[in-house]
């Protein structure tokens, strides 16, 4: 599993190596606050659920999106239906510590940023603290899509869990 994050980011870093380093300045800004915005009413939708929930995810990720979460990838299908089936319900969230780089002339963004979240699962809810790494791509048109959503738990977590 570290393997295929592992190969994930080096994948991404490497767009932006390809074509030089962060992009800064007006069309880093532009992008970032693009991206910024997508992100934050990202949590606004994903905390109604249901069919607003879905159709952001149909919008925004990719047709090849990598779900990367508990050590499996969920295809974009898979996870639109159980968000519509109600299977994948978030209780409440919190997202925060967001950093956003943006390379490739600002047609490439990172965003990570940390989350503490409550999810119905099995009918219970289940806390869930962690590290979010979100890979965004803007096309020719205009349009940005995530091409990778990465969640990890974060190591404070990890050790509670343990105990």
């Amino acid at each position: 599993m570290q393997k295929i994050l592992a190969s994930i980011l080096l994948m991404v870093s490497s767009v932006g190596l390809a074509r030089g380093q962060e992009t800064t300045g007006e069309k880093g800004e532009e992008a970032r606050k693009e991206i910024m915005k997508i992100e934050l009413d990202k949590i606004a939708i994903h905390n109604a659920n249901g069919d607003a929930t879905a159709d952001w995810d149909e919008r925004y990720n990719d047709k090849d999106v990598v779900n990367l979460s508990k050590g499996a990838i969920h295809p974009k299908a898979d996870q639109i239906a159980s968000i519509r089936a109600g299977k994948t319900f978030i209780i409440d969230q919190k997202q925060y510590d967001h950093k956003v780089t943006i390379y490739n002339r600002g047609t490439v963004a990172v965003v990570t940023y940390r989350q503490d979240a409550t999810f119905r699962e099995d009918g219970k809810p289940v806390p869930h603290h962690s590290i979010c790494v979100n890979v965004w791509v803007k096309f020719e048109d205009g349009r940005w899509q995530r091409i990778a959503h990465i969640v990890e738990p974060r190591a404070e977590s990890a050790e509670k869990s343990k105990d």
